[in-house]
Order: structure tokens, then sequence, then C-alpha cells
């Protein structure tokens, strides 16, 4: 949804955290096959090496709270393709928020707002309600 916003460095940085998301249960279903292909697409990158991964090199590109905010709603959305967020999803998911400073109760709305909105809504409608629970973005 938010792909379009993100400079290079963070698309790439979004395709290499979905990648690692999604395979973080040791499962990658149909849907979040459907759902790497289209953030590829959103992108514009076909291919990434993930070999040395990197959760601060990944995380870097995401400086300012607006986009941090985005990284999250996109990983959520991901996660919640296929209906069950598997435990290891819900550590990474924690992680990335830890990493960030956005604690549980933020964190809770932006997942209300995904299943609100999923990754096909309208990114401005999104926006408006993001910046009801985070005023400065």
């Amino acid at each position: 949804m938010f792909e379009k916003s993100f400079n290079p460095e963070q698309k790439k940085s979004l395709l290499a955290l979905s990648k690692r998301i999604a395979q973080s249960d040791n499962i990658l279903t149909e849907e979040e096959e459907k759902n790497l292909s289209r953030i590829k697409k959103e992108t514009g990158i076909s291919n990434l090496d993930n070999g040395d991964f990197d959760f601060g090199q990944a995380l870097k590109p995401f400086g300012n709270l607006g986009s941090q905010v985005k990284l999250m709603y996109e990983l959520l959305s991901l996660t919640g393709a296929d209906e069950e967020l598997a435990e290891g999803e819900e550590d990474f998911i924690y992680f990335v928020a830890d990493y960030f400073k956005i604690d549980q109760q933020k964190l809770e709305k932006i997942d209300g707002l995904v299943e609100k909105y999923g990754q096909y809504g309208k990114p401005e409608d999104v926006e408006k309600d993001l910046k009801k629970v985070f005023p400065s973005i």
C-alpha cells in the first residue's frame, strides 16, 4: 500500500523484511507469495539477495516516525495475509516495534487499521487514520 511512498533504500529494506517475516514460520503460503509478488511489483525490485540479513541495516532507512509506522502497517498486513499469526511472525513484529519504540497500544491500533483497510484500502484514508494515532507523522 505505502510502497510507492518509500525511497529506493526503504523499498529494498521493505522487500527484505517482508521476505524474512513471510519465511519466519518456515511456511510460505500462497497468499504470502502473492503479497511478496505484489511488493516486488510495487517497489520495482524483481530480485533481492537476502544472504547476510542484518535487522539493524534493514531498519535503518526508516529514520522518521512516518516511515516507521507505514512499515509496521505493511508488515502487519503481510502477517495477516494467511489469517494466522505464527510465533515467529509475532516475534518479528514485536522486535521491529520495539526497535522503533512503538508501544503495544499503538501497535494494536495499527493492527486495527490493517483489519479495517487491509492491503487494498486507499493509502490516503489509512494515512489519515494513522495520523489520529500518531499526530506527528
